[in-house]
């Protein structure tokens, strides 16, 4: 079911690797193909990351392959999940039979429990967080409109970016998953570096 499988390393086995090692180590890649609901699990806080792009017709979020006890049980038994529409073309998200648009930035927290959550929209492009969940919330659309937006950097570090803070506390009700966007402003290139470590949370880019 999972695309590729990501260890968890302590800081101290990293201070001697290269560029490349930790680029294969960390870097998630590929994670839209055509047709395909494509899925990375790691083992920092059990994320699975992964992407959606509609071709034509719908692709849905596949049922569970391991461990074999849980094989054939729906993916988000007892996991929350979001979805956020990174394309430029509008998109569906069906959520047992519910049907929610998604444009461009908007996006879709679904509960633990959700059976079966079909993506449609030609040319629609998904991109998917989810982790364990111990209670259920309720499903619900986010636009951007609706985030709680943070102004950070500046032009002259060339990192000005607006933080859209859409799944978290005040905003969307969830068990443990926090999904939020940033948009750079013309002439930023802000990302991660220098790499760090946060010591109370697990964040992936």
């Amino acid at each position: 079911m999972y695309d590729r499988t990501y260890y968890a390393t302590h800081p101290d086995m990293m201070e001697c690797v290269s560029n490349d090692e930790l680029r294969d180590r960390y870097l998630i890649q590929g994670l839209f193909r055509d047709g395909e609901c494509v899925l990375n699990y790691t083992h920092a806080e059990r994320f699975v990351i992964g992407g959606v792009a509609v071709a034509s017709g719908s692709v849905k979020l596949p049922d569970q392959t391991e461990p074999a006890s849980a094989a054939g049980h729906p993916f988000l038994e007892r996991r929350e999940m979001a979805i956020v529409n990174v394309g430029k073309v509008d998109g569906k998200v069906t959520v047992d039979g519910e049907t929610f648009e998604l444009g461009n930035k908007d996006c879709l927290y679904v509960t633990m429990s959700a059976k079966d959550v079909q993506f449609s929209g030609d040319g629609a492009r998904f991109y998917l967080a989810s982790c364990p969940a111990h209670q259920a919330y309720t499903t619900r659309k986010l636009g951007i409109a609706d985030a709680n937006a943070l102004e950070r950097g500046s032009l002259a570090e060339s990192n000005e970016r607006t933080i859209f803070q859409l799944v978290i506390p005040g905003i969307c009700d969830s068990a443990q998953l926090v999904m939020g966007l940033t948009v750079l402003k013309p002439g930023s290139v802000w990302n991660t570096m220098p790499p760090h470590i946060h010591e109370r949370r697990s964040e992936i880019y």
